[in-house]
């Protein structure tokens, strides 16, 4: 069946001057060499390798380089040189390779200049390691104008210098997902989170601000995924998505906080934030960073954040009484908080607060508000798999 197989696919392959489309999942190492001949009638394109990566690259050059018409180009595990394809016509492209803990035989610059020739790519996605630059990549800024959406799974590095040499002008969808180059919570790989996180805002908030974050822990790693939209027109729109590694609960103190990092003065007309899937403490000055967003409506935490907001929200942290303190309206957290969202514990213990207990909490901050004319938001727990509203006076 193999032999029949190999031989229809032999078959297919001398005749690239006439496809139009080719789809292969698997091209054996041995009928790679077909693979060299100019495509000039093709416009989609799926090639699949377990792995090319003993081919001499030099002496192997996808469709010998020349397939002008092609607007779709995905190719997995691909060692040949595709570069050559990249042409103005190209309006998707992806590169995978197979195994990620292996460097990609190309490097960023190398990326970047091919790019550089697809001007109406509207789909990138890049899911290789590549060969970190060493030297400025300042003339290599790329223009892709019509892109609409990209996905980048690299090395933390790699994610930072890809992305922030490319321009976007259309505010594209943007998922990120990187894994460390450097040793857990050091300064280097914390100063890649620093402007990953940055570049991200930069380029989905030009035009459309960020109006709705979240902050959770995946359950099957031990990363950090971010997830942000943005509102427009009563819909709400996927805007970018980070996954990035965790610093570790060991390196808290010596780390800057992950929330300073994620919430720059930049996010000021941010309305939604959920961290409540975020099973990690917060220090008083995150809380304090987030209370000052002048525009938040909503915010969803769960059990471990309870004390730590209540504090910020009731300003204990400035030594006041909110109901005695003629300034407390211009000074108090949480301005325009309308909804709180909270989470009860799961399982009964002594360092986490129940809903009934957050409540009884909160009831004393809430009245102080109420007397002084500040918003009081709704309080609503989660009860089974929905949440409902509780009174809290």
């Amino acid at each position: 069946m193999k032999r029949l197989e190999d031989k229809i696919l032999s078959s297919t392959l001398k005749k690239l001057d006439v496809i139009q489309e080719l789809v292969v999942a698997y091209v054996p190492l041995e009928q790679i060499s077909y693979l060299t001949s100019p495509a000039p009638l093709l416009k989609r394109c799926y090639l699949g390798f377990y792995s090319t990566k003993d081919i001499d690259t030099d002496e192997h050059t996808l469709f010998a380089g020349y397939a002008p018409q092609l607007k779709h180009l995905s190719l997995l595990g691909c060692g040949m040189d595709w570069r050559p394809l990249i042409t103005v016509n190209l309006e998707s492209l992806e590169i995978s390779e197979v195994f990620l803990e292996q460097e990609y035989f190309l490097s960023i610059k190398d990326i970047l200049e091919a790019l550089s020739h697809s001007p109406h790519l509207q789909s990138l996605i890049i899911s290789c390691v590549f060969v970190p630059s060493e030297e400025p990549l300042d003339s290599l800024t790329v223009n892709l104008p019509k892109l609409k959406y990209i996905k980048i799974l690299s090395s933390l590095r790699g994610c930072v210098q890809l992305l922030g040499h490319l321009n976007m002008s259309l505010n594209p969808r943007i998922k990120v997902s990187c894994h460390p180059t450097e040793i857990t919570g050091s300064e280097a790989q914390l100063q890649d989170m620093r402007s990953l996180t940055s570049i991200v805002h930069q380029k989905t908030t030009t035009e459309s601000p960020i109006r709705s974050l979240r902050i959770r822990k995946m359950d099957s790693q031990d990363d950090l995924t971010i997830t942000a939209r943005m509102t427009s027109k009563s819909r709400e729109k996927e805007r970018f998505v980070i996954k990035a590694p965790s610093f570790g609960e060991e390196e808290s103190r010596a780390r800057e906080s992950i929330l300073q990092i994620l919430l720059p003065r930049g996010y000021s007309y941010l309305q939604s934030l959920d961290i409540s899937s975020h099973n990690v403490t917060l220090s008083d000055a995150e809380w304090k960073r987030i209370g000052e967003l002048d525009s938040l409506r909503e915010i969803r935490i769960n059990s471990i954040h309870a004390r730590g907001f209540l504090k910020v929200f009731s300003m204990e942290d400035e030594g006041t009484q909110l109901a005695g303190h003629h300034d407390a309206v211009n000074d108090s957290s949480f301005k325009v908080l309308q909804i709180l969202y909270y989470q009860p514990p799961r399982f009964e213990d002594d360092d986490i607060v129940s809903a009934d207990a957050f409540r009884d909490m909160l009831d004393t901050s809430l009245k102080a508000r109420k007397k002084l004319k500040l918003k009081v938001p709704t309080l609503r727990h989660l009860q089974g798999n929905r949440f409902i509203d509780m009174e809290v006076f």
